[in-house]
């Protein structure tokens, strides 16, 4: 025991032995302490509130949801929501990042310095001030009975219209999608182009590798995933129809409404991870060494 003891590692291996057991002695004797105090009261010390009713609103929901339902589906509405966040909030930050990110390596000063700017600034305030920010702004737009229209109607060579967007101090309106019959065609379209997009790019990736020809697999890609669905949606009669917001006597109403608050939290959290992304961009530009840049050029590889 005392030659354990002269020993350094076994001695600092028996201290934290000790004071994790004293941390976890510590919350035993606190979550006891809580038990008691909540059983005093009459209350218990379970989940089974997730069954009980919310009795609170969601002003913006994925699923069906009232004040009536648990607290269970309130909080898989709210799960739901952060989903929808960070699904479209990675799509925005991603495109904005890599754009910022060549911006800023651009030999044109105002491009540079704009980019530059933007980095800075968004990097060094706190997301959540900007968050207020992007909220002021947008709850600080027109009436919707003065709506700022911005309309879409470009295809109509293709009898194909997108309707009007309205954007108010109540949140953007636009057209909601209506799917009617044959619109699973289009969806099966989609998987299909990206199906066999997958499959291009490996055949294409197996004769550069044996012959050294090079196919243009993007742009194939790009014709499959988006060329099959419009295909599929003229060829199943155009099955989407779309519900248009119209002016009523004191709002908006149909179509589909992205509420103010969504607004900002997507916004702000896109703009803020995008100074991030950039100077991800950046740096991983700037890491390739000038000789692999140098013999590059002597393969014939363009700048881009």
């Amino acid at each position: 025991m005392i030659t354990l003891w002269r020993n350094k590692q076994a001695r600092s291996v028996l201290f934290q032995i000790l004071a994790l057991a004293g941390l976890f002695g510590a919350l035993a004797y606190f979550g006891i302490q809580v038990a008691h105090n909540l059983a005093l009261q009459g209350l218990d010390f379970n989940f089974a509130f997730l069954n009980f009713p919310a009795g609170y609103d969601i002003n913006q929901t994925l699923i069906a949801y009232t004040t009536a339902d648990t607290h269970l589906r309130a909080l898989g509405v709210g799960l739901l929501n952060t989903a929808l966040v960070a699904f479209l909030g990675i799509i925005v930050a991603t495109i904005l990042g890599f754009v910022f990110g060549i911006m800023r390596l651009s030999k044109n000063f105002l491009i540079s310095r704009i980019a530059t700017i933007y980095i800075e600034f968004v990097r060094n305030v706190p997301v959540l001030l900007q968050i207020l920010l992007v909220y002021g702004v947008v709850v600080n737009m027109t009436h919707p009975k003065h709506a700022a229209e911005l309309s879409l109607n470009i295809l109509y060579l293709f009898d194909l219209t997108i309707p009007n967007l309205y954007f108010t101090n109540r949140g953007i309106y636009m057209p909601k999608p209506l799917f009617e019959d044959g619109s699973d065609l289009i969806l099966l379209a989609l998987l299909l182009g990206m199906a066999l997009a997958w499959l291009f790019r490996r055949y294409a990736k197996k004769v550069q590798a044996e012959t050294g020809k090079i196919y243009p697999v993007f742009w194939v890609g790009v014709g499959l995933i988006i060329g099959l669905p419009i295909l599929a949606y003229f060829l199943s009669g155009q099955p989407i129809a779309f519900d248009n917001p119209k002016l009523g006597k004191f709002n908006l109403e149909g179509g589909m409404n992205i509420l103010p608050e969504f607004l900002a939290l997507w916004l702000a959290l896109s703009l803020y991870t995008a100074a991030f992304i950039a100077e991800i961009v950046r740096s991983g530009i700037l890491a390739v060494s000038h000789g692999q840049t140098e013999a590059a050029h002597a393969l014939g590889l363009r700048p881009n």
